[in-house]
């Protein structure tokens, strides 16, 4: 079942891992280590199907299927590089950020993202 949905992910994104650090006046800092590519199926959500007020920013951007071998690999604070879609390399691939905990399903690992382009509506 989990190889099924694997071959069923049409899409393709990196992992953007968090990485916490001092600058040199120690004040913090963070940054994002790019790893390797995974297949990933996305379900965007159009802006009128969220009760967003106008001018808040959006709660989530998009749905995201990946495989259940990223369970404790994906985390709350990385962010993801979305690279293809449909197989479809992106001219400027999409960034986003996880938005809660990944949660893993039967044959998937889910998880709710918001563009970073789309922090105001």
């Amino acid at each position: 079942m989990r190889a099924t949905a694997v071959a069923h992910m049409p899409d393709t994104a990196k992992r953007l891992a968090y990485t916490a650090g001092r600058s040199p006046v120690g004040m913090p800092t963070s940054s994002y280590v790019e790893g390797a590519e995974f297949a990933c199926g996305i379900e965007w959500i159009r802006n009128d199907e969220l009760l967003a007020t106008p001018g808040a920013p959006l709660a989530v951007s998009a749905r995201m299927r990946a495989p259940l071998s990223l369970l404790g690999v994906l985390a709350s604070n990385d962010r993801v590089r979305i690279t293809k879609i449909r197989g479809e390399a992106l001219a400027t691939p999409i960034e986003c950020e996880i938005v809660g905990i990944p949660l893993p399903s039967t044959s998937a690992l889910l998880l709710e993202l918001r563009r970073l382009d789309d922090r105001t509506a």
